[in-house]
């Protein structure tokens, strides 16, 4: 399964005459809001994946009050609709890649990829609610040359999540 391998800013009108050709992969500077960890990770406990993504290659999200006019998908209209969304969105910080899509998984319907030196992962972030442990985390499947794997935890002096100092426990709640 493919996808990724060409990644970058938006092609021309006519490399996207088919609308299954590309997709876009969505990404946030951050991982310490509590709200995207609700959102996106089951509620605190999933894990998130940190990246080095090539900037050339990456556009960040206009958030706005109003939604951009729409008469047709044209060269100057579809990356404003591609990258704006509503200011109410601006706590995920969120940064997006366009990619080719090549080999959808018979399985699953879903597109993967292998990482490569435009989106490097960097690290593995596990929230405080994951019950997965640290022994769990290094085994060969997780572990990734030069990433490291930090604990997410909710402290009490903060609103944001942030890296358990302690790491993990036995349990790993």
């Amino acid at each position: 399964m493919r996808c990724g391998t060409e990644i970058g800013p938006l092609p021309s009108t006519g490399d996207r005459r088919d609308p299954c050709t590309y997709g876009v992969l969505c990404f946030s500077k951050t991982w310490e809001n509590p709200v995207i960890w609700s959102h996106y990770a089951d509620r605190h406990r999933g894990i998130a994946l940190g990246f080095d993504i090539n900037s050339a290659m990456a556009k960040e999200v206009t958030y706005t009050e109003t939604r951009p006019p729409f008469c047709k998908a044209d060269e100057p209209t579809l990356p404003t609709l591609l990258y704006t969304k509503h200011r109410d969105w601006q706590y995920e910080q969120e940064v997006r890649v366009y990619a080719r899509l090549e080999e959808r998984d018979a399985t699953t319907g879903l597109y993967f990829g292998d990482f490569n030196e435009n989106m490097v992962l960097r690290e593995i972030i596990t929230g405080p609610l994951c019950a997965t442990t640290k022994g769990e985390r290094s085994k060969p499947h997780c572990a990734m040359n030069g990433s490291r794997s930090p604990k997410g935890v909710l402290p009490f002096n903060t609103f944001n999540v942030v890296t358990n100092k302690r790491g993990f426990s036995r349990t790993c709640l």
